[in-house]
């Protein structure tokens, strides 16, 4: 037998050995008790319990009571917001120090349910060991009964209708100040009076009658009784009356209430209206108790936002769907700034009963009274968050793009907007470049009929490629392309994405007057061969300024060709950002519906302050009609598609912009871990727009190791063969991609339906300058450079081509062992 089964017979067997009387009754006592009695030993376990232990724990069997502890029948806290485990220490020293103690405590059943319940434990000493016998009382009843009799007491003394209590025979026993203003007299004149004061002879009949048939029944309810007043005046009251039994169900009292029918028409719709409009209003509100942080009440909105039903909400804290109130101290805190300030107001997140959580923006009104409490005004504002949010990465995208972005008004050539990087290029502040028209800066508008010849050209077209001259703040001019886009909507604006081409004109002429030079000197070469061995130490010079000018060439070269996709790329930039416009200017005529509806919500708001029924159902009548007019239904739903849209749109020029901005940066030269299927994406995303309308691209991805190597170089060789394969077909071809490994290589084809290259021209296809295409068309550095890059990376690169069927290219770059690539990346994945 275990030492909690043990101390539990000692105590029986004592009882029973000091009487058999006494044990009869005691366990007469401890059975039959309809408070739970249970003993426990000094580590606080459970030996025994009676019947009324099992049932108010919610327990089947002994088993699941016996050897537990009051903390596994305890909530977390306590309602003070103590620990449980930390009060329960300090009641069982006081225990064990005063022999007896009485308290309050929060229990709580085996499914969880919580109650309140008065425990009293006393100490025994059997056979010198401790025991504590713990008689536990479930006091929830008394403690909501006591709570709506104080909720009926400050609801009665601050109601605007008459409350009285009498007797069985009329004698008032309380009565609150609206029933004695009713009358015209004060409480204290009337406490102890009775009813019949107020009716004539006749009445009284009918009263004691009517209040006869009330103790019979037990209530009756809207009953129009006349009653009169101190000055002798008559009126009509509207009676509801109830009967108070005691537990036996004998009558003691009867509560009356009685409202002057003429004003109570008024509450009534006054009432049913203030409800109708806080359970429909968009934000929530909800009604706190400063000490406990618990919901009082709140309306229907409160209950919808966090996904529960009514009466769940009201079970809650605010802790418990309130991410700022971590813990009840941090409660206690913020309730006293809430009484001290009067009102305040903050931002938060909210918890849904789900687990989800979304950020709002609260305002907390301290209301004094009978009850003191806070008054929460809750406003979801996730959807202004995420406007605020896709609007600030779409500034930050316009504000850090390499090139100029200009919003014109076509009308005025007044220039609405643009980004930082066109105030810092023309060397303006931005407030001075928002006050500029196009003509101030452009050189080659001398005048406004000018611009509207341009503006003329680009309504027709829908958009255009200008070079210009832009002219900066100090006078100095600069180059430029200017791609122009024509947006239409409520307002129309062109939307031009400028591009300061000073460096690649300057490479042209170096590669123009490169070439000329080189001409020039094979020409005094083959004429002066007897001078040779005189220059061969200014060919070493010569050399050296090659090789930068090589260098030169390459981002020259890669630069042109990133010019000759210019178009496409600012196409793929110009859609989403025309239809982000777009929906900006939508949103605002949202906006503006919203406003006008919030017109006449404004004006219903003052009616019902005036009370003026008749004009309020007007104006609620309007609103009805506005907002089927504005088709407010149809944009509640909108307005989610219009800023889902927006943000793919955005997400689409960030990554256009992102690898732009990798294969347009100056070569480093450093060698890196690169998986080839990322740069091949990255490529393919710059270059997707010229491919789109080519033909078809495919991709055969097999699984290939990270190679070492410069991601830019070889980025360049994927964008110099996908150009010249784009530019191969005309139109409805197909571009094919495979990576796969072949021994100790990566291998990358890339193969088009093109024209292919003719047999003679093979050999020449990687040399300098060697071009099959039109002049002007292309430099013939693309495949050379290429060709170099991969035998830098100890690469190979080979071309197998049919005239007039297609092209494959086939590059092969070293590839590392498996193994030490994990080591080499430090943990990155593929």
């Amino acid at each position: 037998m275990n030492k909690e089964k043990k101390g539990c017979k000692d105590l029986l067997e004592k009882c029973e050995n000091d009487s058999s009387t006494h044990y009869i009754k005691y366990k007469t006592l401890f059975d039959s008790s309809y408070d739970a009695i249970m003993i426990l030993d000094p580590s606080l376990k459970f030996v025994e319990g009676n019947k009324a232990t099992l049932k108010m724990f919610g327990c089947k069997k002994v088993s699941d009571f016996i050897s537990k502890t009051p903390l596994d029948f305890s909530p977390k806290y306590q309602i003070n917001g103590e620990l449980s485990r930390k009060t329960a220490k300090k009641n069982k020293k006081i225990v064990m120090d005063k022999g007896v103690y009485f308290f309050e405590w929060l229990h709580k059943r085996l499914n969880g349910e919580e109650f309140q319940a008065n425990v009293l434990i006393t100490k025994m000493v059997l056979k010198g060991e401790n025991f504590l016998q713990a008689t536990v009382r479930d006091v929830s009843d008394s403690k909501r009964a006591e709570a709506e009799s104080r909720k009926f007491k400050t609801i009665s003394d601050h109601a605007s209708y008459g409350c009285a209590i009498v007797d069985l025979h009329g004698k008032i026993e309380y009565l609150n100040d609206s029933f004695a203003r009713m009358h015209g007299y004060s409480v204290n004149e009337l406490t102890g009076k009775n009813l019949l004061m107020f009716h004539n002879e006749q009445q009284k009949k009918d009263v004691m009658k009517t209040n006869k048939e009330l103790i019979k029944k037990g209530n009756y309810v809207a009953k129009e009784v006349w009653h009169v007043t101190k000055d002798g005046d008559v009126f009509p009251a509207l009676m509801n009356a109830s009967v108070i039994k005691d537990d036996k169900g004998r009558p003691l009292y009867i509560s009356a209430t009685a409202i002057d029918i003429s004003e109570l028409k008024k509450a009534e719709e006054k009432l049913k209206l203030f409800r109708h409009i806080m359970d429909h209003a968009s934000d929530s509100l909800v009604i706190i108790d400063p000490e406990t942080s618990r919901i009082l009440d709140a309306n229907k909105t409160a209950a919808q936002k966090l996904k529960c039903t009514f009466k769940e909400f009201l079970s809650k804290t605010i802790m418990d769907i309130d991410e700022n109130f971590a813990s009840f101290a941090k409660w206690k805190e913020h309730s006293s700034m809430v009484k001290r300030k009067g009102n305040v107001s903050f931002e938060g997140k909210n918890r849904a009963s789900d687990g989800s959580s979304f950020p709002v923006e609260v305002n907390v009104k301290y209301i004094k009274g009978q009850q003191d409490c806070f008054l929460a005004t809750i406003r979801d504002i996730s959807k202004r968050k995420k406007t605020e949010s896709d609007l600030k990465l779409f500034r930050y995208l316009m504000d850090n793009s390499t090139d100029s972005l200009f919003i014109i008004d076509p009308d005025t050539a007044q220039i609405v907007d643009a980004n930082r990087t066109a105030a810092k290029r023309l060397r303006y502040s931005f407030q001075e470049l928002l006050k500029k028209r196009v003509i101030d800066i452009d050189k080659q508008l001398p005048s406004f009929g000018k611009w509207e010849e341009d503006v003329k050209l680009i309504k027709e077209k829908g958009s255009a490629i200008l070079e210009r001259e832009h002219v900066r703040s100090d006078g100095t001019s600069f180059p430029v392309e200017i791609c122009s886009k024509y947006i239409t909507g409520g307002k129309n604006y062109f939307l031009a994405i400028v591009r300061d081409i000073t460096y690649r004109k300057k490479t042209e002429q170096q590669i123009i007057k490169g070439q000329k030079e080189l001409q020039e000197r094979n020409k005094e070469l083959i004429k002066n061969q007897d001078k040779l061995r005189n220059n061969i130490i200014e060919l070493q010079k010569a050399h050296l300024a090659l090789k930068e000018t090589q260098e030169q060439l390459i981002q020259s070269e890669k630069l042109a060709l990133l010019g000759q996709l210019s178009a496409g790329i600012a196409h793929e930039i110009n859609n989403p950002i025309a239809f982000i416009s777009s929906n900006i200017e939508v949103l605002e005529k949202y906006v503006q519906s919203y406003a006008r509806v919030q017109e006449h919500v404004d004006v219903l708001k003052k009616e019902i302050e005036k009370n003026d029924k008749k004009n309020a159902e007007l104006v609620m009548q309007h609103i009805t009609e506005l907002e089927k007019a504005e088709n407010i239904d149809f944009i509640n739903k909108d307005i989610h598609l219009l800023i889902e849209e927006s943000k793919r749109g955005t997400d689409r020029i960030k990554n256009i912009v992102k690898d732009l901005g990798v294969l347009s940066r100056k070569d480093d030269q450093q060698m890196r871990l690169n998986s080839i299927e990322e740069i091949l994406n990255g490529v393919i995303n710059i270059i997707e727009s010229d491919l789109k309308y080519r033909g078809v691209v495919k991709k055969d991805y097999q699984k290939t190791p990270y190679v070492l190597c410069n991601a830019q170089r070889i980025g360049q060789v994927f964008l110099n063969i996908l150009a010249n394969s784009a530019q191969a077909i005309k139109c409805n071809g197909e571009i094919l991609i495979k990576t796969y490994k072949e021994d100790d290589n990566v291998c990358i084809e890339i193969s088009d339906t093109g024209q292919g290259v003719p047999k003679k021209n093979l050999k020449k296809i990687f040399e300098p300058f060697f071009t099959t295409k039109a002049a002007g068309k292309g430099t013939g550095l693309g495949l050379s450079i290429s060709h170099d890059f991969v035998k830098q990376h100890n690469g190979e690169i080979s071309v197998d081509s049919v005239f007039r069927k297609g092209t494959k290219i086939t590059v092969k770059l070293p590839c590392k062992n498996g193994e030490n690539i994990k080591e080499e990346k430090n943990g990155k994945k593929r």
